[in-house]
């Protein structure tokens, strides 16, 4: 792979990159479970970047990577914190619904799917 082929690569992992941004930015639980592989695959291909012979001694492929690098960690952090809102919210929840455990936690939420049968 050569230089220009990999600054193409890392761009188009930045730009992947920030369409997840975008939507755990939504705060919605689709977009968290949606973006936890993608991140994981934008972390294998930024690896891969790191690993190339082709990153040496090149400054444009180094800030391209290290740029990719700073909006990984932007991503990992917005969802970290995504996970953390809705398990908070769950507790909320589960509180509300099922009352408090003897310990004084909330009660779990229960989230196995219902079917209605009315109509």
């Amino acid at each position: 792979m050569g230089r220009e082929e990999l600054i193409e690569r890392i761009a188009a992992a930045t730009v992947h990159v920030d369409g997840m941004v975008d939507r755990l930015q939504t705060g919605s639980s689709e977009a968290m479970q949606d973006c936890t592989g993608q991140i994981e695959s934008a972390c294998r291909d930024l690896a891969g970047a790191f690993a190339s012979p082709d990153l040496c001694g090149d400054v444009r492929a180094l800030a391209a990577a290290l740029h990719l690098r700073g909006k990984i960690c932007r991503a990992r952090r917005l969802l970290e914190n995504l996970c953390r809102f809705h398990e908070h919210l769950g507790s909320m929840i589960g509180a509300r619904i099922g009352g408090y455990l003897p310990g004084g936690q909330a009660a779990p939420l229960a989230t196995a799917e219902r079917v209605s049968l009315r109509g």
